[in-house]
């Protein structure tokens, strides 16, 4: 039985690093413009920390909580609940990110100045839980 347990873990946390870490448009959260005019992506793996992934897990277990509760569905995070709530945290992350408060997230060289985080193309949440009147 923990050899199951260690497994359906091992297999969601592969996946989960998969999602962040492959390098797809899905995955890219910004695109910084220098003063130059040049462009660069900003990707997932460049905005990961300790707090991201802390989120991550705590939006996944929160979803698999009101999925459970509201609709009867089965308990634990599944690999949907992960999928969505990395792509929530990151695009919250996206969403804060500016020209004035950019070196607080991610490594910038001194000598290039950002004028401009463009955000937006990212993917809508694979599962979404509708509720009609």
């Amino acid at each position: 039985l923990l050899t199951v347990v260690v497994t359906w873990w091992t297999v969601l946390i592969e996946g989960a690093l998969a999602q962040i870490f492959a390098q797809t448009d899905e995955n890219r959260v910004a695109t910084l413009v220098f003063r130059d005019g040049t462009r660069q992506p900003l990707w997932q793996w460049d905005l990961m920390s300790g707090a991201v992934v802390e989120k991550v897990v705590l939006t996944a277990a929160r979803q698999a909580c009101l999925r459970e509760l509201d609709l009867g569905g089965p308990g634990g995070i599944t690999a949907g609940d992960l999928s969505d709530a990395i792509h929530r945290a990151f695009e919250e992350q996206g969403k804060v990110l500016k020209p004035h408060n950019l070196r607080d997230h991610v490594t910038v060289p001194q000598d290039r100045e950002v004028v401009a985080v463009e955000t937006g193309g990212t993917r809508p949440p694979v599962h979404a839980y509708l509720r009609q009147a």
